[in-house]
Formats: structure tokens, sequence, C-alpha cells
């Protein structure tokens, strides 16, 4: 198992990587739909996603981050919360999105914890646990969107590919296996 230098990858690394792609999902389904398809669909969503097990599930990912070094430097933990919004500020989405990429319920689990935005991710195995995590958990909200069946492969395919470029340049920045998640759970 690698081990990541200390502080090389924290949870506010992780949160930016996904709203950053969470963001790109949404302006490609806005861009295959049209922006007030999309908004209809994001309202008309299920409330009841992810299920108390899913988030039990996702709140065990919690303990692959390291707690903080008690020397060294950390940076600012506020200067953490303005890189997540400089973040999706950049992002130039309609209001409408940029609402709905702060309200994705994998990103929000982790956001509203007790964890400290300046956490270390533990290991390369922990983070490939939380990068297939990720990918898994935007697929599973993907599907609980109102899309008809015959559009379903194609938003699919539109909405995955920032998902699977985010896995793949993750894993290689950390050097662990590459296919198998994306390969896997593909249907």
């Amino acid at each position: 198992m690698n081990t990541l230098p200390t502080l090389n990858y924290r949870l506010v690394d992780f949160l930016i990587g996904i709203l950053k792609t969470h963001a790109e999902s949404l302006n490609r389904l806005a861009a295959l739909f049209g922006e007030d398809l999309v908004f209809d669909m994001l309202e008309n969503a299920p409330e009841d996603f992810p299920s108390a097990a899913v988030s039990q599930e996702w709140e065990k990912l919690f303990s692959l981050f390291a707690p903080l070094p008690t020397s060294g430097p950390l940076g600012d933990a506020e200067s953490a919360y303005r890189r997540l919004e400089s973040e999706v500020s950049d992002q130039k989405m309609a209001e409408f999105l940029e609402f709905h990429v702060w309200a994705f319920p994998f990103y929000r689990a982790f956001a509203e914890s007790a964890l400290d935005l300046r956490a270390p991710v533990q290991n390369s195995e922990s983070a490939a646990q939380l990068i297939d995590a990720a990918v898994m958990a935007a697929r599973e909200w993907r599907a609980q969107l109102p899309i008809a069946e015959e559009y379903r492969a194609r938003a699919e395919s539109a909405a995955s590919l920032p998902w699977i470029r985010f896995r793949t340049e993750l894993m290689d920045r950390f050097g662990t296996r590459r296919l198998g998640t994306v390969i896997s759970r593909t249907e």
C-alpha cells in the first residue's frame, strides 16, 4: 500500500474535484437537453436520495481521512472554504445548476460532517475507495433523475464522462488500479 505524503491530498481537494466534476456533468446534461428541461428534471427528482443505508455507507468513508497533524503547516481552514466557493464560481453556470452542484448529496455528506477540510487522505488505497465511492454516488444520483427511457443512455453517456475522467486522473495521481470500477459498474 502506497502512503501519501502528509497533507498532499486533503478533504478540500477531494471535494473540489467532486464539485467540479458534478458541475461539468450538469453542464453536459444542460447542453444535451437544454437548461429548461434539466431544471425540470432536477426539480422533479425524488427527494429520498440517498437512502439511510447509503448515507451510513458514506459515513464509513470518513475514517479514510487521517487526523490532522499536531505540527507543521496546515493552512487556514477559512481558505479551504474560499477555495470551494471559488472553484464552483469559476464554473460560470446558470444559478439553478450551481445550486444543484452544492446540493449534490455525496458532497454534502462530507461538507456537513465533522471532518476538517484540511484533513489528509490516509493513503493511496483510501484515496481509491473515496474515488470509487464518488463515482458510484454520482451514478446512483443520475439514475434517480426523471429521464425518459429513450434518452437515458445518451444522458448517462454525457453525464458519466466527467466522472470517468475524474476517476482516471486521480487513480493516475495515486498510482492505483485504473479500470476496475468503471468497467465493473457499467451494465
